[in-house]
């Protein structure tokens, strides 16, 4: 049973009627065409009453299309997350998988070599020159 207000008045049945009769009007000409008639409504709530007409609209759709059989040929698709996918989970390579793991301590070594040759410039002419030599 549709809620009635205290003056007996469906507000959301008034907006439904009226947005039948004008298909282009806004939430807000509707509101003040409702205003102008007496009814207390404004553009916001004429707007929620018109998007859950909308949603219940195409819910209905939906579960007409789904009882419908589907022609030769056709292809059913489905909408929503697919079975069997953790969410948040990408494909690919596990976490963490690629490159060494350089911790604390080897950091640290990497700072006294940096420092005994120099600087950044010298440590890295001085890898390059291990890395041809290996």
């Amino acid at each position: 049973m549709p809620r009635v207000s205290a003056d007996g008045i469906n507000r959301s049945k008034l907006i439904r009627d009226y947005r039948k009769d004008h298909k282009q009007a806004k939430p807000r000409e509707i509101a003040a065409a409702l205003q102008a008639q007496g009814v207390a409504v404004d553009a916001q709530y004429v707007s929620v009453v018109l998007s859950n007409a909308k949603r219940k609209k195409k819910a209905r759709r939906a579960g007409k299309a789904a009882d419908a059989p589907a022609a030769e040929g056709t292809v059913v698709v489905r909408r929503g997350r697919k079975p069997g996918r953790k969410p948040g989970r990408k494909p690919g390579r596990p976490a963490g998988s690629g490159l060494p793991k350089i911790g604390f301590a080897e950091l640290k070594l990497a700072k006294q070599l940096v420092d005994s040759v120099g600087g950044p410039a010298q440590a890295r002419a001085a890898l390059d020159s291990l890395a041809q030599l290996l």
